[in-house]
């Protein structure tokens, strides 16, 4: 149908001029507008006016003024008609006589659809090579809608058409797509050429790589190419999956590479490799060092050999890398911290540590205490030169006085005469490292003693002491002095010795302050005297140490008047009986020591002489060690005592440790208990000489082993989490040890898990006396509970996608007796036995002990609740026959399948139901 449009004119300005002169005026024009084609002649124009008095017009429109022009006129008609107008614009006037100049004029515009045209066109290029997947794509235009394309290659061939103007699985090649109105005729447009490019495949173009140029090192590169594809190539390396547009992989660790390359369309990559890129042999030498030999010194040495690994070219450092040197021999070295290195002279980065803080060590400095001990007497030997506390060096060390001419191991040089001696130390296994610790140590002697001696004899009686002998004028020496007439046995300060009895005297001085420095002033001095009393002296020693059984005799008295009395204690007491004894009549009991043995006539007393001294020895003092071993056990009988190093009287001894009751000449007491002992030594030659070492030795017994034993059983049947812990253990020595197995095995620690169920023998020993035993528990039983049972019944789905089923877990038994239950494999847990409102499916049915969550049995992996087929069945019918209004249609419902078996129908929704399927 033609596009029909009205038009109402305004009337245009100097239009209303004209009406005041009764001009026409244009009502209306009605415009058709050309169809279905912009080729169609069929437009119209209906152009309607009121005369306003003019009775004649002339009426005429141009197309494309002026080569077209359509009149009509003069005519007194008010309504005008143009048809068979083409689709244009039209110039349309108006004339009217009065006056003939008189025009009216508009334009007029025929319509219609646009001429046929493309007004998009695109172009989908293949995605990989070889694919025919490319895509042309032409949208026309104008007439009507109705079109055709058609597709031609670059032959060209028509390929096909279409009317979506959509080509799809296109191979490579140039295309024209041209575009037909089917209802206009002729009216056709051909697009531009369309190109559907190919792209060449993805291909690797080169591949290069570099090595790993030190072990360890992550500096390998590999370099692929590749050409081809759309857009731009993805490179990506494996092991790696590492991925870039440049092919270029940096950074990588020994290892066998490949490279796949694809396009921006994800086309088949091309494959690179593999190649492999390798790394050299680990840097690795063997290092040794020599320490300094003496404090100072600069003969340390750092070796290193057997180089392998990098190029096989090396470098050394031993100061962390500031210098390198070709050999890895070093000498001269100070004592000090040195970082060692080798590197690939290749490679000079490649370089490893070989000791980072590779110490050379210098002994300490050598050093010592030098002391002194000036010669104390003129021209002795007993100066001496002590070196002490010498440290440093390797610890072994030798000395000398003589400037090194002689060495000795010992520090301690004795019976030196005076002169300057040059002492040193040095180090024995570094014989060149030595030390002058003083070279000039002086060696001092006093000057030569020297006195005047003078006697005077003993005058009167015989045995008379009033002789005497004087030492005056002494020089030398220290200056403080000491003097001696018996050569030495007795000493004073004093140089006048008086009362004096008779006899040769050993004149001698010494200096007080160096008492061995003595000199004979003269040895055979005799002071002189009337004829002297004598006697023969014997004696009988003390039998036991602190006795008093000594005897002492004056036999065969002489001289004098001859009867006698004798004194052993410097004439304080007399007596004529010349035994003196406990025996003696009278007795005179006599213990060890010095007697002062005098004699005189008995008619002449205080003649009287001195016989010497008489010296009463006795056996040493009765002694022992005792050694005591306690008892190491609680209510064990091993304790001992043991009279070690027995001393003093006879030498041959007894013991005893019940104070005397008995005697043993074993000394060791063993097997004894706790208690107190009195131990008493005594001599076997004498029994009655004994002596109380200790009245109280006591023998005790450590605090009873004792400890507490708990246990907890084992959570679940058929693990091994059981556990003993034996805490506070008491008694003994303190430290102990455990065992659970009745003593084959022993540890530290009370602590035990992971234990079966079993009957345990529970013990304790002291650690230090691994003999003393507890047997805390010989039978601790670890139970184990019961294994997780229960009975598993079900219920099945009764309709094909209901949730009625149901599992039921039931008599539960076993474990601690408190339980949980779960259908899901574990994934959730119920104290309820009973899960309801299941559908249908398999269901990992599982009891676990609610006191130990970790204990579980899966008591049906797979219990299946089943559901009946789907409920189905064949429906056919037949219309109503005959005539309107019949009843002689029919439903048949056939072939049920599905739930129980057993059926019921129904066609009017579930209303009624029947046992049978045939409706008629």
């Amino acid at each position: 149908m033609r596009n029909k449009t009205t038009i109402s004119l305004a009337v245009l300005g100097f239009l209303a001029v004209a009406v005041i002169n009764a001009q026409p005026v244009i009502i209306s024009k009605n415009i058709t507008n050309v169809s279905p084609c912009s080729s169609s002649n069929n437009g119209e124009v209906i152009i309607t006016i009121r005369k306003n008095g003019t009775d004649q017009f002339t009426y005429t429109i141009y197309k494309n003024f002026p080569i077209v022009t359509q009149s009509i006129g003069p005519t007194t008609d008010t309504v005008v008609t143009f048809s068979g107008l083409e689709k244009a614009s039209y110039f349309f006037i108006l004339k009217w006589d009065v006056p003939s100049s008189n025009v009216l004029s508009d334009w007029i515009t025929i319509g219609g659809p646009s001429v046929i045209g493309i007004t998009n066109q695109s172009v989908t290029d293949i995605t990989c090579h070889g694919n025919n997947n490319g895509k042309i794509s032409v949208v026309g235009s104008g007439e009507t809608g109705n079109y055709n394309y058609e597709l031609f290659n670059s032959l060209p061939a028509k390929v096909t058409e279409n009317g979506t103007g959509v080509f799809s699985d296109l191979a490579g090649d140039t295309y024209t797509v041209r575009v037909s109105d089917l209802t206009c005729l002729g009216s056709t447009i051909t697009s531009s050429p369309l190109t559907v490019n190919d792209p060449p495949p993805v291909a690797v173009t080169g591949t290069s790589s570099s090595n790993v140029d030190c072990y360890g090192a992550n500096n390998g590169s590999l370099q692929v190419t590749a050409s081809g594809g759309t857009g731009t190539l993805t490179y990506t390396i494996s092991p790696g999956g590492s991925s870039n547009n440049t092919g270029l992989f940096p950074g990588l660790g020994p290892g066998t590479y490949t490279v796949s390359v694809t396009d921006a369309n994800n086309c088949p990559a091309a494959l690179a490799g593999p190649v492999t890129i390798t790394e050299p042999a680990i840097l690795n030498a063997n290092v040794s060092s020599t320490n300094a030999t003496c404090f100072g010194s600069a003969d340390g040495t750092i070796s290193i050999t057997g180089p392998t690994g990098g190029s096989g070219n090396y470098q050394y450092t031993i100061n962390g890398g500031s210098t390198w040197q070709g050999s890895g021999s070093y000498s001269g070295l100070t004592a000090g911290t040195y970082d060692v290195r080798l590197r690939d002279q290749a490679v000079p980065t490649c370089q490893v540590v070989l000791s980072g803080n590779l110490v050379i060590d210098q002994p300490a400095a050598l050093n010592a205490t030098v002391s002194s001990v000036n010669v104390t007497c003129f021209g002795g030997n007993n100066g001496s030169i002590s070196i002490t506390s010498p440290t440093g060096g390797s610890g072994q060390y030798e000395f000398t006085i003589n400037g090194g001419t002689s060495w000795s191991s010992s520090g301690t040089f004795t019976s030196l005469t005076a002169g300057s001696y040059d002492v040193r130390m040095r180090d024995k296994l570094q014989p060149s490292c030595e030390k002058v610790l003083n070279g000039s140590l002086q060696i001092t002697q006093p000057l030569q003693m020297s006195a005047t001696v003078t006697k005077t004899d003993v005058t009167g009686c015989f045995g008379y002491t009033n002789g005497s002998i004087t030492i005056s004028s002494p020089t030398g020496g220290s200056g403080v002095y000491d003097f001696t007439i018996n050569g030495g046995s007795t000493w004073q300060g004093s140089g006048s010795f008086t009362n004096l009895a008779a006899g040769t005297y050993n004149v001698q001085m010494r200096d007080r302050n160096a008492p061995t420095c003595i000199i004979i002033l003269n040895s055979n001095l005799v002071i002189n005297q009337p004829a002297p009393l004598t006697a023969t002296i014997t004696t009988k020693d003390v039998t036991c140490f602190g006795n008093d059984d000594g005897e002492i005799k004056f036999n065969n008295p002489q001289g004098g008047s001859g009867s006698y009395q004798f004194s052993v204690n410097g004439g304080t007491v007399w007596r004529t009986n010349g035994t003196f004894s406990k025996t003696a009549v009278p007795p005179y009991p006599i213990t060890a020591g010095t007697y002062s043995l005098m004699m005189r006539n008995t008619l002449v007393p205080y003649c009287q002489t001195s016989l010497g001294t008489a010296v009463i020895n006795q056996p040493g003092q009765l002694n022992a060690t005792l050694v005591i071993t306690q008892i190491t056990c609680n209510g064990a009988n091993n304790g001992t005592i043991t009279f070690s190093s027995p001393s003093g009287g006879s030498g041959v001894y007894q013991f005893s440790i019940n104070g005397g009751t008995s005697w043993s000449d074993n000394p060791l007491f063993s097997g004894l208990s706790a208690g107190t002992y009195n131990c008493q030594i005594r001599d076997k030659n004498v029994p009655s000489c004994s002596r109380i070492l200790n009245s109280a030795v006591s023998i005790t017994e450590p605090a009873a082993l004792n400890a507490v034993v708990s246990s907890t059983n084992i959570t679940c049947n058929g693990l091994t989490d059981g556990t003993i812990t034996i805490s506070n253990p008491t008694g003994g020595s303190g430290s102990f040890e455990f065992s659970i197995d009745g003593g084959v095995n022993w540890q530290s620690s009370g602590n035990y898990f992971g234990l079966a169920p079993a009957s345990y023998n529970v013990q304790m020993r002291d650690a230090a006396t691994p003999s003393c035993i507890k047997v805390l528990n010989a039978a601790l039983v670890i139970t184990e509970p019961a294994a997780l049972t229960a009975t598993v019944s079900k219920s099945d789905v009764t309709c094909f996608g209901g949730n009625d089923g149901g599992i039921s877990i039931s008599n539960p038994q076993g474990g601690y007796g408190t339980y949980e239950f779960s259908i899901n494999g574990g994934t959730s847990w119920q104290v309820s036995g009973t899960f309801t409102g299941l559908t249908g499916g398999t269901y990992d049915v599982r009891i676990r002990d609610a006191a130990h969550t970790g204990c579980f049995v899966v008591l049906n992996p797979a219990l299946v609740i089943s559901q009946p087929g789907q409920l189905n069945a064949t429906v056919s019918k037949t219309d109503v026959s005959g005539c309107y209004g019949n009843n002689n249609g029919t439903i048949t419902i056939a072939s049920p399948s599905g739930g129980s078996g057993t059926y019921e129908y129904t066609i009017n929704g579930g209303s009624s139901w029947e046992a049978s399927g045939n409706y008629s």
